[in-house]
C-alpha cells in the first residue's frame, strides 16, 4: 500500500480551489512511459482520487497533481523572490462586463471580480492607464490588448491578484510601456487552442508596430500557464523581439508548459528571479546581461529539449550568478541555431553526478562554483 497524504499549503503561500488535487506520496508512483504522468487504476482508493485520473509528477519531488491543479513551489524557489504585496481593498466595488478604455488616464482600482473573463481592454492607443488593488477569481485576463492597433503606453499596474485563472494575465501590443509591481497570477484552467500562446505577462505581437518599452516588472508570482494535450505553449513571462529596455526583478515563474522566462526583447535584464518546473526554465534569444537567476527542477513533460537555460542562436549571454537545483541530470545549458558565447561569473550548483554543463555548441566562460 502506498502511503499518501494531502499536500496542504497555508493561505500565506497559495489559495487552492476546492477542486484542487495535490497529492504527496512516500515513494514515486509507477510511470511506465517515463513522462511524469500516471493514470491511477488500482491505487485509486489509496491515492484518494477517482479511478482513471491522470496525475502529473512535480519534477523529482514526491508530489503529484491532478488535471485541474498545478504544482506547488518548493520553499527554496520562493526564498529568492520577493513576495508580491496583496491588494489593498476597502469596501471594494465590482462590475460584470469588460471595461473598454478609449481615453487616456483611465483606471480600475479597489475592485473584486468573480468569473469575469477579461477585466479591461484598450480600444486603440490609450496612454496612462492605472490598474491597482484588484482581486480576481476565475479571470483569463486582467488587461488585454486584443488588436495590433491597441496599446497602453505608460501603464501602471500594482497589487493585482488573479486566482483560479485562465492561461493569461496581462497581454500587451504595440507601443505599450509601463510598470508592473506586486502581481500574483495562479492559473488552473489550461489553454485548449493551438493558435494561442498563453503567458502570465506577455509583451506580445510580431508586427513592426509591436515595439514598446521601457518596462519594469518586479515582485511577481506567476504559476500554471499550461496548454492541454499536444499543445505545448505556455510561458510565465514572454517578451517579443520588438520590445526594448525591459527590467525584470524579484519574482517567481513556475510550472508553465514551455518557459519560465522567454526573452526576445533587446536590452532586457533579469535579476533575483526564480524559475521552477518549466520545460525550459530560462529561454533567451538576444544578447543579454543578467544578474542572479535561480533554476529549479526544469523538464516537465513537453516538446523540445529540456534545460535550465536554453540559448537560441549565436548570441552573447552573461550571467552574474547562476543557482541551479535538480534531481534530474538536465543540462545546465542547451543551445540551438548557432554557437553562443556564455559567461557565468559564479555558480551555486546542486545537481546529480553526470549532469552535463552543456548540450549543443557554445563558447563557455565559467567562474567559481561552476
Amino acid at each position: 500500500m502506498i502511503a499518501v497524504r494531502a499536500f496542504i499549503l497555508t493561505a500565506m503561500v497559495l489559495a487552492w480551489p476546492a477542486s484542487a488535487q495535490v497529492i504527496s506520496v512516500t515513494a514515486p508512483l509507477s510511470d511506465k512511459d517515463g513522462d511524469g504522468r500516471v493514470t491511477i487504476t488500482s491505487q485509486a482508493k489509496a491515492v484518494g482520487v477517482a479511478k482513471g485520473t491522470v496525475l502529473t509528477r512535480c519534477g523529482t519531488t514526491l508530489v503529484y497533481v491532478g488535471p485541474k491543479s498545478v504544482c506547488p513551489p518548493q520553499p527554496e524557489a520562493l526564498a529568492v523572490a520577493a513576495a508580491p504585496a496583496a491588494p489593498r481593498l476597502t469596501n471594494p466595488g465590482t462590475f460584470t462586463t469588460t471595461r473598454n478604455f478609449k481615453a487616456a488616464g483611465g483606471s480600475i482600482a479597489n475592485m473584486r471580480f468573480t468569473g469575469l473573463g477579461t477585466i479591461g481592454r484598450p480600444r486603440g492607443v490609450v496612454p496612462d492607464l492605472t490598474l491597482r488593488d484588484i482581486q480576481a477569481d476565475g479571470a483569463s485576463f486582467i488587461l488585454r490588448n486584443f488588436e495590433g492597433s491597441d496599446a497602453t503606453p505608460r501603464v501602471t499596474i500594482a497589487r493585482v491578484t488573479s486566482l483560479n485563472a485562465g492561461p493569461g494575465g496581462f497581454y500587451f501590443r504595440g507601443s505599450s510601456s509601463g510598470t508592473i509591481t506586486d502581481v500574483r497570477i495562479e492559473a488552473t484552467r489550461p489553454n485548449t487552442q493551438s493558435s494561442k500562446v498563453p503567458a502570465g505577462i506577455g509583451l506580445a505581437g510580431k508586427n513592426a508596430g509591436d515595439n514598446g518599452g521601457p518596462w519594469t516588472i518586479s515582485r511577481f508570482y506567476i504559476r500554471g500557464m499550461q496548454s492541454t494535450g499536444d499543445i505545448f505553449n505556455g510561458d510565465g513571462i514572454a517578451t517579443e523581439k520588438g520590445y526594448h529596455d525591459v527590467t525584470i526583478t524579484d519574482g517567481y515563474s513556475g510550472w508553465n508548459r514551455d518557459a519560465g522566462y522567454d526573452i526576445k526583447s533587446v536590452r532586457t535584464t533579469l535579476n533575483r528571479v526564480a524559475a521552477e518546473g518549466n520545460r525550459r526554465n530560462f529561454k533567451v534569444w538576444v544578447d543579454s546581461d543578467w544578474g542572479t537567476i535561480t533554476s529549479i527542477d526544469p523538464c516537465q513533460p513537453g516538446r523540445g529539449e529540456c534545460a535550465h537555460v536554453q540559448v537560441q542562436g549565436s548570441i552573447r549571454l552573461h550571467v552574474a550568478r547562476l543557482i541551479a537545483r535538480s534531481g534530474n541530470a538536465t543540462p545546465l545549458f542547451q543551445t540551438e541555431g548557432g554557437i553562443p558565447t556564455i559567461t557565468v561569473d559564479a555558480c551555486d550548483l546542486k545537481l546529480p553526478p553526470g549532469t552535463p554543463m552543456l548540450k549543443g555548441k557554445a563558447v563557455l566562460h565559467l567562474g567559481s562554483g561552476c
